[in-house]
């Protein structure tokens, strides 16, 4: 948006301190032991997660001309999304099999909670 906007260094700056100070206090609300803590605590994630994204959506397409460019993008954060977390269920499956080659063909004694 600062790009866009043509934002001053300061401003720019600025905004991005700003950001950092909000998740940190964000960071500071959040309870260690996430299994005990109400479920006020994750219902506040996703609301924040889902609030993100769409200001990310709008702020990129905000100085679209194209009728269709928010949907474009939309689709396209959607297509990378799903990337993403394929990508990280194929780690998750390899770091799995690594383990357990450890435990079998090693005998290093991999705990299951690991």
């Amino acid at each position: 948006m600062a790009e866009k906007k043509k934002w001053s260094a300061s401003v720019t700056y600025g905004s991005q301190i700003a950001g950092v100070i909000l998740a940190a206090l964000y960071a500071l609300t959040v309870p260690t032991q996430l299994n005990d803590a109400p479920a006020s605590h994750a219902l506040r994630l996703v609301f924040l997660s889902v609030g993100l994204v769409l200001s990310r959506s709008s702020v990129r397409t905000s100085a679209l001309i194209m009728p269709l460019g928010f949907w474009q993008y939309c689709k396209i954060l959607l297509t990378r999304l799903a990337m993403c977390v394929s990508v990280r269920r194929g780690f998750v499956v390899g770091l799995a099999i690594a383990l357990a080659a450890l435990d079998n063909l090693f005998g290093i004694d991999v705990p299951g909670k690991r």
